[in-house]
């Protein structure tokens, strides 16, 4: 049994679910950019599939971690970027 089912959300190429298989963890990764799922999915230590983080096929509680590593600023609301998601650095 794995330590953690790990969900990767805009995990691109699987840059993290690479080493996160590799130490043990069941790791599903998902991306919207179909050329992206397909590298990560030639790998072949995790899952990859074709997704949309706004409108997740996962069931809730199906998985014990979920990383959302930088793709928030994808996501939009109305006509734009979705504000509010990052604080507001000084300078």
């Amino acid at each position: 049994m794995p330590p953690a089912t790990i969900l990767d959300v805009g995990g691109a190429t699987g840059v993290h679910a690479r080493w996160l298989a590799a130490d043990g963890y069941s790791v599903t990764l998902v991306d919207p950019v179909v050329e992206h799922v397909e590298k990560a999915a030639a790998v072949g230590m995790f899952a990859a599939v074709v997704g949309d983080a706004r409108q997740l096929d996962q069931a809730d509680d199906s998985v014990d971690v979920t990383l959302l590593l930088g793709p928030l600023y994808h996501l939009t609301r109305g006509s734009g970027p979705a504000r509010g998601c990052w604080p507001r650095l000084p300078g």
